[in-house]
């Protein structure tokens, strides 16, 4: 499959393509920006453009000032401080930040974590904030646990995805109570309890293997067609397969 950006073999029309040397190598990817139109004879005609050449030309250049390029580039190389201080630029256009925010895996540590922690804050950025702190480790869980209690279930869904992303590559099960006793508490919205469930299953330990099935009992039993109830359903049992893969056979 094609990646976005991918140089094509196919004629798609002009374009230009970007790749880069570092320490005198190449680098391990090339990008590609193209114009919307396939002909630029055509396209300069329709428009009242007399040189299809100079028209292709000014498309191009239009398309790689809005290209990502240089985004990707910058998380290539690890530049955590030049991507969170265009984040957490009141300047910066809300689309770039969104890329950034997408990026942010790519370039973990204290700098970019004190920057999710800064954009969180704004309703715009609140989500893919959260779910970014997952990717910052370890040192993101306090943050995360706090926001397991945020008023917006958005937030608090995000918060358990991100805690499952960290219990994932840290296998801390430190986070596993919590997430238990939220995933059994009253009122929690099926799609947090969803979110939760995933990350426990995400942080295998056969201590989470006797509340999951509770659970299950509870949500299979439920008299339910919701399809959030259904996606509960089968979270519960992805979840208690990656702790045991012979739960559902052992009778």
């Amino acid at each position: 499959m094609q990646q976005p950006g991918a140089p094509s073999r196919n004629w798609k029309g002009p374009a230009c393509q970007l790749s880069y040397f570092f320490d005198g190598r190449k680098g391990p990817w090339q990008y590609e920006v193209r114009t919307t139109f396939d002909n630029a004879w055509e396209a300069s005609r329709a428009n009242g453009h007399g040189d299809a050449g100079q028209f292709a030309l000014k498309h191009l250049g239009q398309a790689l000032r809005d290209s990502d390029f240089p985004l990707d580039l910058a998380a290539e190389w690890k530049q955590a401080k030049r991507l969170s201080s265009l984040l957490t630029d009141l300047q910066t256009d809300k689309a770039v930040k969104l890329k950034i925010l997408s990026l942010a895996g790519h370039v973990p540590g204290d700098t970019m974590l004190q920057a999710l922690q800064q954009i969180r804050t704004q309703a715009d950025f609140a989500v893919p904030a959260t779910v970014a702190l997952g990717f910052m480790g370890e040192p993101a869980i306090p943050t995360l646990m706090d926001l397991l209690a945020d008023p917006l279930v958005d937030i608090q869904a995000a918060a358990a995805q991100a805690l499952g992303e960290i219990g994932a590559h840290s296998g801390n099960i430190e986070i596993l109570p919590p997430l238990l006793a939220k995933m059994e508490a009253p009122g929690v919205h099926l799609r947090v309890q969803t979110e939760i469930v995933r990350a426990i299953g995400k942080t295998p330990d056969l201590r989470s293997l006797e509340p999951l099935e509770r659970f299950a009992l509870k949500v299979w039993t439920a008299r339910s067609d919701d399809p959030l109830m259904q996606e509960l359903r089968e979270a519960v049992d992805w979840s208690m397969w990656q702790i045991n893969p012979t739960a559902h056979t052992d009778e």
